[in-house]
């Protein structure tokens, strides 16, 4: 096996010698292409900054003037104690809400700029920056609503209330001059999004396809297909059936020894089940990895990311045993494998039959070089594993670089990972006679 250091010296000269000249290239087409990305950028933002202020700033001042929206007009004591309950509740409500929704933007935004610029930010940082970005975010939604052309439905309700129009014929020039604007600008933002899956696809064939060749020339890479989603609801590890859209991308296939894998991204949605919503529901998004298991089994075994329990502690344990959707819980020996996994299994004495203390140890020592969480399941002699990401882990790039060493080296690393797995976790290991 060759050293760490000598794998990297061969993959930066393979990079110089095969990769710089087709990024090079890249990089001109990006750069001819970044003022349509620009435009499309500034349509969102000022889409963006018309819609989001305008809905927190009428909640916001709805939940400031909860007394004159909600209160009075009752002459009896029982009418104004439902009033004040009332008032309450729906301020608790909507703060709560607000909060929630604050929260998670800035979390997605803390988490695009790691990703982005790759700086690790985890643990009390993260919720630190995290914080900062909502307080910031709030702060500059309120300054925005104290500007002359800001506007929301609270001060609309209001300004009829006061017999006024100004507000909301304000308002409707607004709406009418947003809604205009994107009708006119739907031609516009399908060229641009045709040329950018134009310029990813160029990407994918030039760079990632020759990645692939270089970490084994024999295996089989389609940059527009996936695991099937017949595949996909046969692992039985994502709750719910991806009846509403299913899709993906960058299907690699290959045979380590004996054994044959197969792995891609994968994007999987459902319908919603609330009659008052349209909007579909995310099941999993990330990779899948599935291969033939080197040993014999007849029940359904499932290793999960252990969440409850690390939050909280026997509580936690106690809500894993309550999972309905899920076979028993079992607990093993292992320790180190306990911190991170929970198991449910059909069948407790082939589940500890299937991981053995060695392939326990592994699938620690995977979690730690993937940094990320992980699902596997043992479903009809098959092994699947997914790993959830938030976007296309091999899409390059709009607004950098092309040739930067570090990000090729980063996809160059993830392919090698997914690749290895049946090397990894010793899965061509024959336990049983054919």
């Amino acid at each position: 096996m060759q050293p760490e250091t000598t794998k990297q010296e061969i993959f930066k000269a393979f990079y110089e010698s095969d990769l710089v000249p087709v990024l090079r290239e890249l990089e001109k087409e990006r750069k001819k292409n970044l003022p349509l990305y620009v435009v499309r950028g500034i349509i969102t933002l000022a889409i963006g900054l018309f819609i989001i202020p305008t809905v927190f700033n009428t909640f916001i001042d709805l939940v400031l003037n909860g007394g004159r929206v909600f209160g009075g007009g009752f002459s009896d004591p029982a009418g104004d104690i439902f009033s004040s309950v009332f008032t309450f509740f729906f301020t608790s409500i909507v703060l709560l809400i607000l909060s929630v929704f604050t929260y998670i933007m800035s979390s997605k935004g803390v988490d695009l700029y790691s990703r982005y610029f790759r700086k690790k930010i985890t643990g009390r940082k993260k919720i630190l920056f995290t914080l900062m970005l909502g307080i910031l975010f709030i702060v500059v939604i309120r300054i925005i609503n104290l500007l002359p052309f800001s506007f929301n439905l609270y001060r609309v309700v209001i300004d009829f209330e006061q017999g006024g129009q100004a507000v909301f014929w304000h308002t409707f020039k607004w709406f009418v001059l947003i809604i205009g604007s994107i009708f006119l600008m739907v031609p516009l933002m399908l060229f641009i999004n045709s040329r950018e899956n134009k310029f990813v696809m160029k990407f994918k064939e030039g760079v990632i396809r020759k990645i692939v060749g270089f970490i084994d020339s024999s295996f089989y890479y389609a940059p527009n297909q996936s695991i099937p989603q017949s595949e996909f609801i046969e692992s039985k590890i994502s709750i719910g059936i991806p009846d509403s859209r299913y899709y993906g991308s960058d299907f690699i296939s290959g045979q380590r020894g004996d054994v044959k894998f197969r792995f891609s991204q994968v994007t999987a949605k459902e319908k919603s089940k609330s009659s008052k919503s349209n909007d579909d529901t995310l099941i999993f998004q990330g990779v899948m990895f599935i291969t033939k298991f080197n040993k014999k089994f007849t029940k359904e075994h499932f290793i999960l990311p252990d969440i409850a329990e690390k939050a909280l502690g026997m509580a936690g344990e106690s809500l894993q045993k309550l999972n309905p959707n899920r076979p028993p819980l079992v607990k093993l020996e292992s320790v180190d494998f306990e911190k991170h996994f929970a198991v449910y299994s059909q069948d407790e004495t082939e589940c500890r039959y299937l991981l053995s203390l060695s392939l326990m140890e592994k699938l620690v020592d995977l979690r730690n070089k993937l940094n990320k969480s992980f699902s596997l399941s043992f479903v009809n002699s098959n092994f699947y594993l997914t790993v959830s990401y938030d976007a296309d882990i091999y899409r390059p790039p709009l607004f950098a670089s092309q040739a930067g060493y570090d990000r090729i080296r980063e996809m160059h690393e993830s392919l090698a990972l997914f690749t290895g797995i049946v090397d990894e976790l010793n899965l061509n290991l024959k336990v049983w006679a054919e």
